[in-house]
């Protein structure tokens, strides 16, 4: 609804106008004085003002150009008795929304409050689009209408210009390496190298070569110098991706060259300065497995200034349909998905969340048959009953929270344990949490056997 200040000295028009206007939902502030009406206008905040034309103390005029100099979003209707066509034009030009001659009957002031309702929507509306639009234009790359998705991209407005650490935190297939490449894109430094890191593919072995390079000869096939990562980034930015699957030796390694910004190559003597931005991703909690013992408490406040975390698919399910559809255009797929299918892919857990919704959406751009992919075209584990349906016994006896959780994860664990014959780093991968996770609650649910439902 619209609140309305009422500028009008004949006081049965004003109270009547009061009542009807309070009648139907607006909020309604009223004066007979012109001087007084200036003074609310300036004080307050209103979306319509109705004013007579002759008021003491200022006139309707004077109104007008009130409203037009200091509450240029405020629309104003002039009432009046003395009609001609020379106010009318005056007022019009003068900013007027509209012009009412006196006596007229409610339902006038009723409709042209309705139009400025609508026409006051539409714009916020549009505005809307135009920052959605401008969200696109920033992070075409990105994907999703959802207030989590928003609050992201508003730390990495943040985040970027700086040229602080930028630690991302996300479950896998959430997206962290786009976030990274925003951050970098948005950076002084966009412009100068980027150099990406898989951390969960180093070995130990080779870990100081890959990222601080080595001289000729340092060992058995170093054939030629090799010019290591961070000498490559230097400049610019370098992204350290699942930062938490390295070992305590090269976290150690990593952090002194970080602090430093310093590095030798293997078999070298000479100390290089580097000038680099690090950004980081971890799937998995760092502070946990720093209480944990498996990551190293200095790394961990090194890494963590400016933190941005990444929230799982499961729990945005509003930007669901949004990523089906980007999906279907990116594939260049004219399918549509049935309207009764969606509320179950909604339904669905997503563990492998973003990753996971592009792979199936591909997929069954292949398999399914017809323009429409249907509820049929779905396969059963999408289908499948939430674990309310798997443990109905145990919701109907109201466990406590921790009991019931228990047998959630326990079914969840062995789902994937068997879909994936026992491979644990598929399954953890799958489950979205780190394969130390895994490792650490099997050995926590090891009195409690993870069986099949007919043992």
């Amino acid at each position: 609804m619209l609140k309305i200040l009422i500028i009008e000295d004949e006081k049965i028009n004003r109270l009547t106008l009061e009542q009807v206007l309070k009648k139907n939902g607006h909020t309604v502030v009223a004066t007979d004085n012109g001087i007084h009406g200036i003074e609310l206008i300036g004080s307050e905040s209103f979306d319509v003002v109705l004013s007579d034309l002759r008021l003491p103390g200022s006139s309707g005029m004077e109104i007008l150009e009130q409203v037009r100099q200091n509450a240029p979003g405020t629309e104003t209707i002039i009432m009046t008795a003395f009609a001609t066509v020379k106010n009318a034009v005056e007022c019009l030009k003068n900013g007027a929304y509209d012009y009412l001659t006196k006596p007229f009957q409610v339902d006038e002031i009723l409709h042209l409050l309705k139009r400025i309702k609508e026409v006051r929507t539409l714009n916020r509306e549009n505005e809307a689009l135009k920052r959605r639009l401008a969200d696109k234009q920033e992070f075409p790359e990105i994907v999703g209408e959802s207030d989590e998705i928003r609050t992201v991209l508003e730390k990495v407005s943040l985040a970027a210009p700086g040229d602080h650490t930028v630690l991302i935190q996300g479950e896998s297939g959430t997206g962290k390496e786009l976030i990274a490449d925003a951050v970098q894109r948005l950076s002084s430094r966009r412009d100068k190298p980027y150099i990406k890191v898989n951390c969960s593919a180093l070995s130990e072995t080779l870990f100081e070569s890959e990222m601080f390079g080595h001289e000729k000869g340092a060992f058995t096939g170093a054939l030629q110098k090799n010019v290591g990562r961070f000498e490559r980034a230097d400049g610019g930015t370098i992204f350290l991706d699942d930062i938490d699957d390295l070992s305590r030796r090269m976290q150690t390694k990593l952090l002194r060259a970080i602090q430093s910004r310093e590095i030798e190559r293997v078999g070298g003597t000479r100390v290089i300065p580097v000038d680099i931005r690090i950004i980081a991703a971890t799937k998995a909690d760092l502070r946990e497995l720093v209480e944990e013992g498996k990551f190293r408490e200095d790394f961990y406040y090194r890494l963590h200034v400016a933190k941005i975390m990444i929230t799982p698919l499961r729990e945005r399910r509003s930007d669901i349909p949004v990523l089906i559809r980007h999906f279907l255009s990116l594939f260049g797929c004219t399918k549509t998905f049935s309207p009764d299918s969606l509320p179950i892919l909604k339904r669905y857990h997503w563990p492998g969340n973003v990753r996971e919704l592009k792979h199936f959406v591909e997929q069954l751009t292949i398999f399914s048959g017809g323009p429409t992919i249907t509820i049929a075209d779905l396969p059963e584990y999408i289908k499948k009953p939430s674990p309310r349906a798997e443990f109905p016994d145990a919701f109907n006896a109201r466990l406590p929270l921790d009991e019931l959780l228990c047998q959630v994860e326990i079914s969840s664990i062995r789902n994937a344990m068997e879909k994936f014959d026992q491979n644990q780093k598929k399954a953890a991968d799958f489950l979205g949490i780190p394969r130390t996770t895994l490792r650490s609650k099997l050995e926590r649910y090891q009195h409690h056997p993870v069986k099949k439902p007919h043992e």
